[in-house]
C-alpha cells in the first residue's frame, strides 16, 4: 500500500521554475526583510510646525523609514508609517445633513528622485510646496540634523481614493487607483495652481476595494505604444510600490538625458499627502541608492498587427493550404482558411533574451475569429472568440526525442495524416517544449456579456509526455491583468504570477497574429532537470500548431522549421544526444499505443538501471530489463505484455526508471 501511495504522488511532483525574481505587492513584508532602511524620519508631535508650514501631522500618515530596491528592470520602495492602520485610512471626515459622520478613504504616496545626484537642480525639497514651507525644510531651517535636501526630477506615486464608508450610496466604491510617474523640475508658482508634466499617468480599470489594497498588473502606455508593469500592496503600518522604469528612461532620453546608467546614484525622499492632515504634507530627509545594471526590454517588433517589421525576416516553414474533407475523421481537423497555417517566422534575439514568431494563415480576419457560432433563443446568432496559437520547439534539435509532431493525443494530426500518404514537406519535430497563447472573449451583440473578455494567457509545457493533458507538466502560465478587448488584440508588457516576473507580447494582423516571449524561464526549467538548451551557437526545430472551436478543436500543425541562437557554440558535441547532469526519462512514442511502444531514457554516466511497468493499483506487471548501461540515449520497448507472456488490459501504465537513489515515473496509455 505504501508502494501505491508513493507512485501516485509521485505523479504529482512538478519542477518550478524562476526567471525574473517576482517581488510580491501583496501586504506581506517578508520579501523586504533582508534590504536595508535608506531613510529613518522621526516621529513628528502634533503642533510642532506653525501655521505657515502647511503640516497637519498625524501618526497614521508619519513616515518612519524607507527601502528602496532595482530588481531588474523595475524599480520597488517600501514606505514604513510610525502608525496605523494606514488603509483604510478614514481619511476624509464629513458630517451630512443628518449629522451622521461619513468617512472617505483617499490618500497621496509618493517618491521624489533625485536622478542627476544634484540637490541644486530639480525640485528643492526645502522650499515652499505649493503656497507653503515644507516639514523638511522647517526642521532644516530650526538647524536641525538628518534633514538632507534633494532636487527632484521627478515624483512616483500611487494616488488612490474611495467612497465613504457608511450610510451614502457609494458607500465602500472605489473611485480611481492611479500611478504617477511626474516631471518636478518646473517650480510651482506662488499662486499654488500648478500643472503637473507626466512621463506616465495609469489608472487601474474597474477599481474596487479589493484592487485598493493590493493589485499588480501591467497597464497600457499611449506613448510607449506598449504595457507597463505597476503594483502596489498594503500592509498594516506599510505601503509597497513599484513600477517599471521603461516609461521614465524613454522620457528622460527624450530630453535629452540619460539617467538610470549603471553605477549612477540616485537621491530620494518620501512624500505623503492625505486629508486627515487637511492636506498637510510629511517630507523626508534624503536617501540614496546605486542604479545596478538593467535588463533590457525586448523590443525589436513592434506588436501593433502592421507587419511591415517582418518584412526581411526569411519565412522559415510553408505549409499548404488544406482542403475541406482532405482528412478523413480519425485525424480529428476540420479545417478551414481562418485558422489554415501559410506560413511561418520566428528568430531569437540574443541581447534581449527572447524569442520571436509570427504565424500568417491563409484566410481572415482571424480576430476576432467567431470561432464558437450558437443559436440561442433569446438573441439569436451569437459569437465566442477563442483560440490557442502555439510555437513548438525541438529544443535538442533531435526528432527521436520528445513529442512527435505527427501525433497529438489520441490521433493523427493533419502533418501525420499527409506524411503517412507519402506527401512532400511533411517533416515532424520531436518537441521538448510548446508555447501557447490563448483568448477567451465572451459573447457577441446583443448577448449582456457582449465583449467580456474571460482571460489572456500565455503558458509553457514540457511536452515530452505525449499526452499532455492528463499529466501536468506545466512550465510556467501567465496571466494579463484585468484583460480587456484592446489587451485581446495586442498586448506588450512584463507579467508576474506567483514567483517569478517575465515579458510577453503579442499582436493580432488581419491574416497574422506575431508572438514574443523572455526565453529565461524555459532555460532555467531545463538547466534544472540537467540540460543546456537555448544557448548561443544551438540549433532548435520548430513547427507551429493552432486550436480553435471554429475547426472543433481540431489542430493545425506545421512541417518543421529551424532556427539558430546567435552568437557562438557554448558547448562542444551534438545539441541532438548531449549528455545531461542527471537521469531524464523521456516520453514513451507513440503514446496511446495499442501494439508496442519505445521508452527513451538519457544517463549521465554508466549506470545500473531497472525499468519496470506498474498498474495504477500499484501492482508490477513487467520487468523491461534489469542491468548496467552506458552513459548516453537508450531506448527499450514494451509490446503490452506481463511477465508471463499474457496481454495486459487497456488502461493507464506506469514506467518507473529506478537508478541508485534516483527514480522517474511517467504514464503510458494502452489502448485496446
Amino acid at each position: 500500500m505504501k508502494k501505491n501511495v508513493f507512485l501516485i504522488s509521485f505523479l504529482l511532483f512538478t519542477i518550478s521554475a524562476h526567471a525574473q525574481i517576482n517581488m510580491k505587492m501583496d501586504g506581506d513584508e517578508s520579501d523586504w526583510t533582508n534590504d536595508p532602511v535608506l531613510i529613518e524620519a522621526p516621529n513628528n508631535v502634533e503642533g510642532y510646525f506653525p501655521a505657515e508650514v502647511g503640516a497637519a501631522v498625524t501618526d497614521i500618515v508619519d513616515v518612519k523609514e524607507v527601502k528602496a530596491k532595482f530588481v531588474d528592470n523595475r524599480i520597488y520602495f517600501f514606505i514604513r508609517f510610525w502608525g496605523g492602520p494606514v488603509w483604510p485610512n478614514h481619511a476624509q471626515k464629513e458630517v451630512n445633513n443628518d449629522m451622521i459622520t461619513l468617512y472617505r478613504n483617499r490618500g497621496y504616496y509618493h517618491i521624489i528622485l533625485d536622478l542627476d545626484n544634484d540637490p541644486s537642480t530639480g525640485r528643492n525639497t526645502f522650499e515652499y510646496y505649493k503656497n507653503w514651507m515644507t516639514p523638511l525644510g522647517y526642521r532644516h531651517l530650526q538647524g536641525e540634523q538628518n534633514t538632507e535636501n534633494i532636487g527632484g526630477e521627478i515624483v512616483l506615486g500611487l494616488e488612490t481614493d474611495s467612497g465613504y464608508k457608511i450610510s451614502h450610496p457609494i458607500s465602500g466604491k472605489a473611485k480611481s487607483i492611479q500611478y504617477t510617474g511626474e516631471d518636478i523640475t518646473y517650480q510651482c508658482p506662488l499662486t499654488g495652481i500648478c500643472s503637473p508634466i507626466y512621463s506616465f499617468n495609469y489608472h487601474v480599470p474597474d477599481p474596487d476595494t479589493v484592487k485598493q489594497v493590493s493589485w499588480t498588473g501591467a497597464l497600457y502606455d499611449m506613448v510607449l505604444n506598449e504595457n507597463v508593469w505597476v503594483g502596489h500592496g498594503w500592509g498594516y503600518d506599510f505601503l509597497e510600490m513599484g513600477c517599471e522604469v521603461t516609461p521614465l528612461v524613454k522620457y528622460w532620453h527624450d530630453k535629452g538625458f540619460d539617467y538610470f546608467q549603471p553605477g549612477d546614484t540616485i537621491g530620494l525622499a518620501a512624500f505623503i499627502e492625505t486629508p486627515i492632515d487637511d492636506w498637510g504634507i510629511d517630507m523626508t530627509q534624503r536617501g540614496e541608492l546605486v542604479v545596478p545594471p538593467l535588463p533590457k526590454r525586448p523590443a525589436n517588433i513592434v506588436f501593433d498587427g502592421d507587419d511591415s517589421d517582418w518584412a526581411d525576416k526569411p519565412v522559415i516553414i510553408h505549409a499548404p493550404d488544406n482542403v475541406e474533407g482532405c482528412f478523413p475523421r480519425e485525424v480529428g481537423a476540420a479545417i478551414n482558411d481562418i485558422v489554415d497555417i501559410k506560413e511561418v517566422k520566428a528568430f531569437v534575439n540574443a541581447d534581449e533574451d527572447a524569442l520571436y514568431f509570427l504565424i500568417r494563415f491563409w484566410g481572415g480576419p482571424v480576430w476576432p475569429n467567431y470561432s464558437l457560432i450558437k443559436n440561442d433563443p433569446n438573441y439569436g446568432t451569437i459569437y465566442r472568440h477563442r483560440g490557442y496559437y502555439s510555437l513548438m520547439l525541438d529544443l535538442d534539435n533531435n526528432r527521436e526525442t520528445g513529442w512527435d509532431t505527427r501525433y497529438y493525443e489520441t490521433h493523427l494530426t493533419p502533418l501525420g495524416y499527409r506524411w503517412s500518404q507519402g506527401m512532400e514537406n511533411t517533416d515532424y519535430i520531436g518537441a521538448e517544449t510548446d508555447f501557447w497563447v490563448g483568448l477567451y472573449v465572451n459573447w457577441s451583440a446583443p448577448h449582456p456579456d457582449n465583449g467580456r473578455v474571460r482571460y489572456i494567457e500565455y503558458y509553457s509545457d514540457n511536452t515530452i509526455p505525449v499526452d499532455v493533458k492528463d499529466l501536468d507538466m506545466t512550465i510556467f502560465e501567465y496571466n494579463v491583468s484585468d484583460p480587456d478587448s484592446i489587451a485581446t488584440m495586442h498586448f506588450d508588457g512584463y507579467i508576474a504570477n506567483d514567483s517569478s516576473m517575465a515579458w510577453f507580447a503579442h499582436a493580432f494582423g488581419y491574416d497574422f497574429i506575431e508572438c514574443g516571449f523572455s526565453l529565461s524561464e524555459l532555460k532555467t526549467y531545463w538547466q534544472n532537470k540537467g540540460f543546456d538548451f537555448l544557448q548561443p551557437g544551438q540549433t532548435i526545430g520548430i513547427s507551429a500548431m493552432v486550436e480553435t472551436p471554429i475547426d472543433n478543436w481540431g489542430s493545425d500543425v506545421t512541417p518543421r522549421g529551424e532556427i539558430k541562437i546567435p552568437g557562438s557554440v557554448k558547448v562542444a558535441g551534438n545539441a541532438g544526444t548531449s549528455i545531461p547532469h542527471k537521469l531524464l526519462l523521456y516520453g514513451n512514442y507513440p503514446n496511446p499505443f495499442n501494439m508496442e511502444t519505445a521508452i527513451r531514457y538519457l544517463l549521465p554516466q554508466t549506470e545500473y538501471v531497472m525499468v519496470e511497468i506498474y498498474n495504477t493499483l500499484g501492482r508490477k506487471v513487467r520487468t523491461l530489463t534489469s542491468a548496467r548501461f552506458s552513459a548516453g540515449m537508450h531506448t527499450i520497448h514494451w509490446n503490452g505484455l506481463d511477465d508471463f507472456g499474457n496481454p495486459v488490459a487497456g488502461g493507464i501504465y506506469l514506467c518507473v526508471l529506478r537508478c541508485k537513489k534516483t527514480q522517474i515515473i511517467m504514464r503510458m496509455l494502452l489502448l485496446k
